[in-house]
């Protein structure tokens, strides 16, 4: 508490951005936690059989991320008119994966740069404090730079963690989509292949 408040006005954007990001990490870690990504073993279920596809898929709670482009693979009247709309029920869901995600990377990008700004405001203070000083010590020098830099530590702290989480579920949410294409991919085989 004490390094926030010496860190001045500038804190405070800076103890939002962390609650920020700090909100929408859990969210995503629960969200990830509760839904199976693994698309492939669903998938080869449904082209063993595919006629019971839709029966398959009704008792689907943790794959349910997959379920509505592979109940639009199996509805295949047209092969065209099905891998179209494979492909937007894919991407759609695919979305969901990274949803939030742009507010890390907003906070990886401004938390720095508001550092900065509150590192900058407080050497003007410093120098100030310098300027105004009778007698010039070391001592007053290296305390306002001491407190003008606690705020960019604060910022890269934050613009660090926001980093490597939007990194590590974009990573997982593109996994997902390139798992998820290929098993709908799969399945629209399996059922053109089943009416032949």
């Amino acid at each position: 508490m004490d390094f926030f408040i010496m860190g001045g006005p500038v804190m405070w954007p800076l103890a939002l951005f962390s609650v920020i990001v700090l909100a929408v990490t859990l969210e995503r870690l629960f969200f990830f936690a509760s839904v199976n990504l693994r698309t492939g073993d669903l998938a080869e279920r449904i082209c063993a059989d595919p006629a019971s596809g839709n029966e398959i898929l009704e008792g689907e709670k943790k794959n349910r991320l997959c379920v509505p482009a592979f109940r639009a693979a199996l509805e295949n009247t047209d092969p065209v008119s099905a891998e179209r709309k494979c492909t937007a029920v894919a991407s759609k869901t695919a979305g969901e994966t990274s949803r939030n995600l742009m507010f890390l990377s907003a906070m990886a990008t401004i938390a720095p740069i508001t550092g900065f700004l509150g590192t900058v405001t407080g050497m003007i203070s410093a120098f100030m404090s310098i300027a105004q000083a009778d007698t010039i010590s070391a001592r007053i020098a290296a305390t306002g730079i001491f407190q003008a830099l606690i705020t960019t530590a604060f910022g890269l702290f934050i613009a660090v963690f926001a980093t490597v989480a939007y990194h590590f579920f974009n990573a997982v949410s593109d996994r997902f989509a390139e798992s998820l294409e290929n098993s709908c991919n799969l399945i629209l085989a399996s059922v053109n292949e089943n009416k032949k």
